[in-house]
């Protein structure tokens, strides 16, 4: 079974190195192993650390990633850019009022519908 390893990110690795340099930092002010005035050498001495390994991963980085290309096949051609198709919404368009016109419904009875008030009173 093989292990598959991803990429190396700089920028975390150093974020992690300077998080674990002020967290180790206050670990030993909090034991009392180191004193508070050591405290102002400690906390650049891991900046510069964590620099360090930084720009050293980024130099093995980028020797490591400097790999030749593999080569295209044979067998592949370049095909020029078509424009793709813009859709033709009246197309059918024609079709659709033919079979309206087969469906509606025409009224014979042209005769027009009171709706006033008036008549309504009338007929009461």
């Amino acid at each position: 079974m093989s292990t598959k390893t991803h990429p190396l990110s700089v920028t975390h690795l150093v974020v992690g190195l300077v998080f674990l340099g002020i967290a180790g930092s206050w670990a030993l002010n909090q034991t009392g192993l180191i004193d508070p005035e050591d405290m102002t050498w400690l906390f650049p001495m891991a900046l510069v650390v964590a620099g360090g390994v930084g720009l050293v991963a980024a130099m093995a980085k980028g020797v490591r990633g400097r790999r030749p290309q593999p080569e295209l096949r044979s067998e592949y051609v370049e095909t020029p850019y078509e424009e793709p198709l813009r859709p033709d919404y009246t197309s059918d368009l024609d079709r659709k009022l033919n079979e309206a016109e087969k469906t509606t419904v025409i009224a014979t009875d042209t005769t027009p519908i009171d709706t006033s008030d008036e008549n309504k009173e009338n007929d009461r």
